[in-house]
């Protein structure tokens, strides 16, 4: 089996497109938006066009007359750009070559191609949907209370299927509510909707479905914001979850009255007493989940006997589908179910498909702590003067594991908010170090007297030094068990999707390895209910023989993600052959679709819209998130032959993406880390 490579593109922004016709990139949607950057986007696309337009022909005819000293570096550069401004255009390289715009021809061509889009229906399948959609409850509206402007595209529905699709036998039913964000008129024939699940598992869809489709209409750099126009966007609610008002279910929840005795993070306590501790109160929730009557039924087979009900009540034949985390797993599962029934599915940050849960969670560790190294620690040593942290990334991660246990227990779930963390933390250490019998209101005035020696980062330091020292003093209780439907829904997919190890010595030794090698990683991965589980689990598909060779199935992936690591798909590609892999350099998000990379993003929807492979046959495409040409061996060159005014108006726009993204991603570790 090759292994994984690079393919030899010039620009990852310049996409491997054949003759197609041009597709405007602004238009004036969204009258909604705020601010002067998006109100004047299209005079930036228009102004912005005519430069790239004015080089194109200046270039031709250096080129021409043998005058620019790098013509061809020259022709490709101003090709990376009008193919990044107008991804969808015809070849460049053409156009420059023959002087000329785009063929009428290809213009034709292009619209027959999307027009003939839809896919005839399967044997036996009825073409007329049996969905009825209808306005939604409020419950479900609030989750695009952000987005405002989509709410009026916003429809709901009911779906019955069967409580356990692999017992034709067993009559009983679930109620699901299907819930979809409406394509914006175009007044044609819609295309089999995109389905999308955004991960958990136990993931809530609608947040998601409304930040993404927001992200698409607001990329107008890129082919990504033709989708809202080309797709209705749809989610089937995970089974196990409440039903949003829309039925009386009030979701899978595991609970018991049996006492769970507290412990302390086994990652900074391996007594005896807090093993055992953590051990059985790992039991207690795995014996309250399975006493649930709905847990057997809540798995990957089963979420995948429900997509497919969804599809043919939708009337489409293929299934189009968008999966972030989990969801790749779950759409990977369903490709291998139902082969033929399949359109164009996009899998961004893959769980290993190949491995079992427990595996999955183990390759967690090891990039935790390469992300903290290479990006906090790395930021701390590189100005010691500003973070007082130490001049190299060991001194740096030193100061984490020199902490006192305690401490480092309510420092490690904001590590991420960056070194001011670290500086907060080795704070607090130092104050209870020397007042031991300190309380939670002085200490909490400590923080407040400390941080304006630093003004850069007080507002941080005290937003940190409160939520440590708030946590730090939360007393540790013995309680029964009361999960909610979420993390229920999490236990019951995770444990009955893939057979768990019962060996509770194999768990502690991941526990010593962790400790030594991974000190800034979680440990509760470690100790869960799937240890102790005793129902059925589901038979895993032959993901090798269903992938193989798949072009209607393309992988997204963040160099350094945190929660699927890059490891995964590296060895998934050792085993399946034709994988179709684009690579984000140095993305530490969680799902990097619409964060903020147009190399990623025109390659994507370039996919969804015309089902181009980024890597024909298979292989690997490296975006570089820092230069729009995306290529490094020619970053140079393209940036001394840009115009100034057009290179301005491009940097302009990725400093406004970038720094959105950035936002995103830090409030989601924030939330994450605090709730």
């Amino acid at each position: 089996m090759p292994s994984i490579a690079p393919v030899a593109t010039s620009y990852p922004h310049a996409m491997p497109l054949s003759t197609s016709a041009r597709v405007p990139i602004a238009t004036a949607r969204n009258e909604g938006d705020t601010g002067p950057f998006w109100l004047n986007r299209r005079a930036l696309v228009d102004e912005a066009d005519a430069e790239v337009q004015r080089a194109l022909r200046a270039v031709h005819f250096d080129s021409r007359k043998s005058v620019a000293p790098h013509g061809t570096f020259a022709a490709e550069a101003f090709g990376a750009i009008r193919s990044w401004l107008m991804p969808d255009s015809e070849s460049t390289s053409n156009a420059i070559s023959r002087g000329r715009g785009v063929d009428p021809a290809s213009e034709a061509r292009a619209r027959k191609t999307r027009s003939a889009d839809v896919l005839p229906m399967g044997p036996g399948e009825s073409p007329s949907p049996r969905v009825a959609w209808v306005n939604c409850t409020d419950p479900v509206m609030a989750y695009f209370d952000d987005t405002p402007r989509l709410k009026h595209l916003v429809q709901c529905s009911l779906l019955t299927v069967p409580l356990d699709h692999g017992n034709r036998e067993d009559t009983r039913t679930l109620t699901l509510p299907l819930v979809r964000i409406r394509a914006l008129g175009s007044g044609q024939a819609p295309r089999p909707p995109l389905f999308f699940n955004p991960g958990g598992p136990g993931g809530m869809p609608l947040e998601g479905m409304a930040q993404l489709r927001d992200m698409w209409e607001k990329n107008f750099w890129s082919l990504a914001q033709s989708l809202p126009s080309a797709y209705d966007l749809v989610s089937v609610h995970p089974r196990g979850l409440p039903g949003l008002g829309l039925t009386g279910d009030v979701g899978l929840k595991c609970r018991s009255d049996v006492v769970v005795e507290a412990h302390n993070d086994v990652m900074d306590d391996q007594s005896a007493d807090n093993l055992r501790r953590a051990e059985r109160a790992t039991q207690r929730i795995a014996e309250a989940c399975e006493s649930q009557p709905l847990t057997p039924y809540v798995t990957t087979a089963q979420m995948v006997g429900d997509l497919e009900v969804a599809r043919r009540a939708l009337g489409y034949h293929p299934l189009n589908a968008v999966g972030i985390s989990y969801g790749t797993r779950l759409f990977a599962s369903y490709v291998a179910t139902y082969p033929h029934s399949v359109g164009r599915v996009l899998l961004d940050s893959n769980m290993n498909l190949l491995a079992d849960f427990d595996a999955n969670i183990l390759a967690m560790a090891p990039e935790r702590q390469l992300q903290f190294e290479t990006m906090i620690c790395h930021l701390a040593a590189s100005d010691e003067q500003k973070y007082h942290l130490g001049s190299t990334i060991q001194d740096v991660a030193g100061v984490f594991t020199r902490l006192a246990p305690a401490v480092r227990s309510v420092v490690r779930p904001l590590l991420f908010e960056g070194p001011e963390a670290l500086m907060i933390g080795r704070f607090i250490d130092r104050t209870i170090k020397q007042f031991p019998s300190i309380d939670e209101p002085d200490l909490k005035r400590m923080v407040n007297r400390h941080v304006p020696h630093h003004p850069e980062l007080q507002e941080n330091l005290r937003h940190l030094g409160h939520a440590m020292v708030e946590a730090y003093f939360d007393p540790l209780v013995d309680d029964v068990v009361r999960m909610e439907a979420a993390q229920s829904v999490y236990v019951a997919v995770r444990c009955g999707t893939t057979p768990s190890i019962h060996d509770l010595g194999y768990w502690r030794q991941q526990l010593d390895h962790q400790v030594t090698h991974y000190p800034t990683a979680s440990a509760n991965t470690l100790f869960s209910p799937c240890n102790f589980w005793s129902g059925r689990t589901d038979n895993p598909p032959d993901f090798v023989s269903a992938l193989s060779n798949r072009s209607n199935v393309m992988y997204l992936q963040g160099e350094y993600d945190p929660s699927t690591p890059f490891s995964n798909v590296v060895a998934m590609n050792e085993r399946i052959p034709g994988m179709d892999l684009v690579v984000l350099e140095g993305g530490p998000m969680h799902g990097v679709l619409g964060e903020g990379s147009l190399c990623v993003d025109n390659y994507a929807a370039s996919f969804l819209l015309h089902g181009r492979q980024a890597n024909p046959g298979g292989g690997m495409t490296i975006c570089h998130p820092d230069a729009p040409s995306g290529a490094r061996s020619r970053r140079d060159v393209a940036a001394n032959v840009v115009p100034p005014r057009a290179r301005g108006l491009v940097d302009a726009a990725r400093r406004a993406e970038y720094e959105s993204a950035r936002r995103r991603f830090s409030n989601a570790l924030r939330r994450s880390a605090l709730a």
